[in-house]
């Protein structure tokens, strides 16, 4: 979009941006393990960005042109790899997709937001209405079965 007005767009920085998050340790007895925790603060933020960016993704072209897609929609993009979702909780990142940890949840997730529907609803001022239209979208509930 940028490239047609003629306007030059500076990279984005990632000098915040942790190359992956160090693996899994057992923390002491009782204690929260810090990199489960920061794993799953990942996890909440991938998700928030299939759900606000995910259309991006979408395949919408009917002639099968890809679509732009979103860097934040990798995994990579929040530190995280294949090891690291196996071990965050999906029912502790409210999705409403089959899966029980992240990286079972995120390809339903991919399948949900970037396929060939489209859905942009974070938008809306209501917590109670946005919460349901998730369900309903993440579940499939809303699909017709044919």
């Amino acid at each position: 979009m940028f490239a047609s007005l003629q306007v030059a767009v500076p990279p984005l920085p990632t000098a915040g941006v942790p190359a992956s998050l160090p693996s899994l340790t057992p923390g002491p007895a009782g204690a929260p393990n810090e990199q489960l925790m920061r794993a799953v603060a990942a996890g909440t933020s991938l998700i928030g960005a299939y759900r606000t960016h995910g259309h991006l993704a979408a395949h919408l072209d009917p002639l099968g042109s890809e679509p732009p897609g979103d860097p934040s929609l990798e995994p990579t993009s929040v530190g995280l790899n294949q090891t690291l979702m196996a071990q965050v909780p999906a029912e502790i990142l409210r999705v409403a997709v089959p899966g029980s940890t992240l990286a079972e949840a995120l390809p339903h997730m991919r399948h949900t937001y970037c396929g060939t529907i489209a859905y942009e609803i974070e938008h809306i001022s209501s917590h109670e209405q946005r919460t349901w239209l998730r369900s309903q979208i993440e579940s499939g509930a809303h699909l017709a079965r044919l």
